[in-house]
């Protein structure tokens, strides 16, 4: 697997340099592996962890919000009724957005039992 710059992974996932250095330092994105001289690499996965972040904010949810959908993500062994219940709470934040909005990539999580 090719490793890439914060520059490569900031245009593939159209996340701004800065916006990526924040979510490292906020948590969302796990801090980036670095060269000798100090420049962060980042995999396919981090890519797609930052798509995700970037199509979340879209739709409105919070950073905190987006903490617990990342969470159920990582852990797909989980319900989806937690990520069910962050949506709806944003939902009901936002009037005209759809309740069920729950950010592409998250669909690895295990249907809930009563559904």
């Amino acid at each position: 697997m090719r490793e890439l710059t914060i520059g490569e992974a900031a245009r593939q996932s159209g996340v701004k340099i800065n916006t990526i250095r924040f979510y490292e330092d906020r948590g969302l994105l796990p801090a980036a592996p670095r060269t000798e001289s100090g420049r962060r690499l980042y995999d396919r996965d981090a890519v797609a962890r930052l798509s995700f972040i970037r199509h979340s904010r879209q739709l409105g949810f919070s950073l905190d919000a987006i903490r617990e959908l990342l969470d159920l993500r990582d852990h797909p062994e989980q319900s989806r009724d937690e990520a069910d219940a962050i949506a709806r709470r944003r939902g009901r934040r936002c009037p005209g957005h759809r309740v069920g909005a729950v950010p592409r990539g998250l669909m690895p999580i295990k249907p809930s039992s009563s559904g």
